[in-house]
């Protein structure tokens, strides 16, 4: 499967020599992404039938509100560590651990103040958030999903990018067993069991080997930070682009629910889940980018070249085609998200371009360490987001959320692209 995968990738221009790293972490990635989307896909669109649309907003909701959580308590360490981690060198072991140690602690504070403020007041979610155990399960999830995410950015950063794709499919293909199981046991809360008891399984021993083996193999001398206290400043300046992100994808399936009700919020949450695939893709990339762009600062110029020739038109192929599907790819959900998402659907895929170039500038900010760049970026796409979902969402429903993001989109993209098209190569600092 994998030489299967490789050569479309070859003859699009992302292959350049055997010992070409950006090549093998991106198709590792991109491989990942096909993988767990067509297994994501699959899952959709059994829970989907096999669970009414009421449960399936909620416990999507549910799902979202604990990504957002983790991505939240990350502190943007799964982007992040492609750039600190190949700086490292010998010591990047333990870099690696000090990220685990201190986005473990900040999900203490996280989960904390989510749980006394920000959950209580969710009135959507409550009817599972008072269902015994779901509270501490959830905490736990947070939590699993947090290394879950580091450990998968940790190993496309030490080059070790093709364990990614058989970890998430075993991933994929339990959360379909347990989802199938869970309808004859308590259907009210089966779709958020079946993302979080697999974690458990997972975490340890993908993160065991990670320590064990691959981080150990890490020899030479480091070329940047061996502290993450040292680059506090950066961090603290890609954190906080990191949180309008958050707020502007993640926690999208929440908005819904606030605004459209359960129904049309299921509605949203498949079309949304469904064209964040394309988005997977172009950040998968973007990642490859970012870990190459930092091994060596001399060949970004080059990366960026091969991103936009041969990425973005992969992207924006992808795009057409999904819009062009968009009724055949929802009836596999059940007749009513076709009939009534179809329009939704199409609208979101047609971001996935746009989004993708501004995905690759950042990508190529982050090796440059221009984290104002990026800062100023996810806040100008969170404003547009969340600003136009809430402007247009009382009138036009779940489609004024996706014409918010896509407007938002391409307005963005226009933003970056002086700076993604520029020649000159920018110093690391």
């Amino acid at each position: 499967m994998q030489a299967g995968f490789t050569n479309p990738v070859r003859k699009s221009g992302l292959h350049n020599a055997s010992t070409d790293h950006f090549t093998k972490t991106a198709s590792a990635l991109i491989l990942n992404t096909a993988g767990t989307s067509a297994l994501g896909l699959l899952y959709w669109i059994i829970v989907a039938r096999l669970y009414s649309p009421a449960t399936l907003a909620r416990n999507s909701a549910l799902i979202s509100a604990m990504l957002t959580l983790s991505g939240v308590a990350q502190l943007n360490m799964g982007l992040g560590l492609g750039a600190i981690l190949p700086r490292g060198g010998n010591q990047s072991r333990r870099l690696l651990a000090e990220a685990y140690v201190v986005v473990t602690l900040f999900s203490v504070a996280v989960l904390a103040i989510a749980l006394l403020l920000v959950l209580p007041s969710l009135h959507s979610l409550a009817p599972l958030l008072h269902i015994s155990g779901v509270v501490p399960i959830f905490i736990a999830t947070v939590f699993l999903y947090n290394i879950f995410a580091l450990q998968d950015a940790a190993l496309s950063a030490f080059r070790s990018a093709q364990i990614v794709p058989i970890e998430n499919a075993l991933f994929g293909l339990a959360k379909i067993v347990l989802a199938v199981l869970f309808v004859s046991s308590d259907k009210r809360i089966g779709i958020f069991l079946s993302w979080a008891l697999p974690l458990a399984f997972l975490v340890v021993p993908i993160s065991s080997y990670l320590f064990a083996k691959v981080a150990s193999r890490q020899r030479d001398a480091p070329v940047g930070a061996t502290r993450l206290a040292d680059l506090t400043h950066l961090l603290a300046l890609d954190y906080v682009g990191y949180l309008f992100f958050v707020s502007s994808t993640l926690a999208l399936p929440v908005l819904a629910l606030a605004l459209v009700g359960p129904h049309d919020a299921a509605i949203f949450s498949v079309c949304w889940l469904t064209s964040s695939t394309l988005d997977l893709i172009a950040i998968n990339i973007g990642t490859a980018f970012t870990v190459e762009g930092s091994h060596s600062a001399a060949l970004i110029d080059d990366l960026r070249r091969r991103v936009l020739t041969a990425g973005l038109p992969l992207v924006a192929a992808l795009s057409l085609a999904a819009a062009a599907l968009a009724p055949l790819i929802l009836d596999l959900f059940g007749g009513e998200y076709a009939t009534h998402g179809a329009v939704v659907l199409r609208v979101l895929v047609l971001a996935a371009a746009p989004r993708a170039v501004s995905v690759f500038a950042m990508s190529q900010a982050r090796a440059d360490r221009r984290m104002g760049f990026i800062l100023r970026t996810q806040a100008i796409s969170a404003v547009l987001v969340v600003g136009g979902s809430i402007l247009l969402t009382p009138t036009l429903g779940v489609l004024g959320m996706a014409l918010a993001w896509t407007a938002a989109q391409v307005l963005v993209c226009l933003t970056v692209l002086p700076y993604l098209l520029s020649q000159r190569t920018w110093p690391s600092r």
